[in-house]
């Protein structure tokens, strides 16, 4: 749902929330079985944009050469239609700093906790929609507070 620190569409970070357990229809060029829950995942594709950048982002867990999952919530919840959710995203690149918490409400939905990967150093902000339909983003800020 939320990309960040951008480089090109081979290389950023990714924020992910499925909504079921599904395994991706087209088996080739990879099998692809994507667990309900937040991700968080780090892109550096050797092939770029395509089938095999496809299958690797709709994959829960690692893919050689393209995806590699940072953190998967093992509470394994996936989103709900008609339902508005908060998020708020940390990222310090200069430390690897990420962190990615999701509240329902004053309900906490998911906490990826600290995770550090300095894979990339910065980069653009922007939203991503993977295989969702009339999704609406609302009241969206940002800030940069290094110096």
């Amino acid at each position: 749902w939320l990309c960040l620190g951008f480089q090109s569409s081979s290389c950023f970070y990714v924020v992910m929330w499925k909504q079921v357990t599904q395994t991706y229809w087209e088996e080739k060029p990879s099998k692809a079985h994507g667990y309900a829950g937040v991700s968080l995942k780090v892109v550096n594709s050797t092939t770029g944009r395509g089938e095999h950048l496809r299958n690797a982002l709709w994959h829960t867990g690692n893919t050689l050469g393209q995806v590699r999952t940072l953190w998967h919530d093992p509470k394994n919840i996936g989103w709900k239609d008609y339902t508005a959710y908060r998020w708020h995203l940390i990222h310090r690149p200069k430390t690897g700093f990420i962190r990615v918490v999701v509240h329902e409400g004053k309900q906490l939905m998911s906490d990826s906790g600290p995770i550090y990967d300095k894979t990339l150093a910065g980069g653009r902000l922007g939203l991503f929609v993977f295989s969702q339909e009339a999704l609406y983003f609302s009241d969206l800020k940002y800030e940069c507070r290094d110096n």
